[in-house]
């Protein structure tokens, strides 16, 4: 299972787009948790509750900073655990400018 940590700006710029990418994962047989950000969320509790779920799989999606703000609180998450940082994966769907981040994983935008 997927966790989806879906900046709440995209919901109010961009709902065709995510609604596409939510249909595609959909058809593909993938499903997750979609957890909306915004700026009163508690990033950290939401990324301790999906490993307790035994979800270990986390994508950002938005843009750089939606990745990175995922990402960082992942790492700062186990670091303060006693788990291994290697158990879990991370992906990210960009949305928005800027999107260097993609760029690393092999891919662009202009794909939705």
């Amino acid at each position: 299972m997927h966790a989806y940590f879906i900046d709440d700006w995209v919901y109010e710029k961009h709902h065709r787009k995510l609604d596409r990418i939510d249909l595609n994962l959909t058809q593909k047989g993938i499903t997750g948790r979609k957890i909306k950000m915004s700026r009163l969320h508690d990033l950290a509790g939401s990324i301790k509750e999906c490993f307790a779920s035994g979800i270990k799989i986390f994508v950002a999606v938005g843009n750089d900073s939606t990745a990175s703000k995922v990402l960082n609180n992942i790492i700062s998450t186990k670091n303060n655990g006693k788990d291994r940082i290697a158990s879990f994966s991370f992906s990210f769907i960009p949305i928005e400018n800027p999107v260097l981040i993609s760029r690393v994983f092999g891919y662009s935008t202009s794909r939705y």
